[in-house]
């Protein structure tokens, strides 16, 4: 069980890194983006 959530945990890192260099020349659209992040977790 632990080593599916540091699984998990290495996929969501990699997404995060993906997203960020992907957008990182946008960052209106970062920032969009983090607040919408934002808003959903504390929802």
């Amino acid at each position: 069980m632990k080593k599916l959530m540091f699984l998990g945990m290495v996929i969501g890192v990699v997404f995060l890194t993906q997203f960020i260099e992907q957008y990182s020349s946008r960052p209106d659209v970062l920032t969009q983006g983090t607040q919408q992040i934002v808003e959903t977790i504390e929802s």
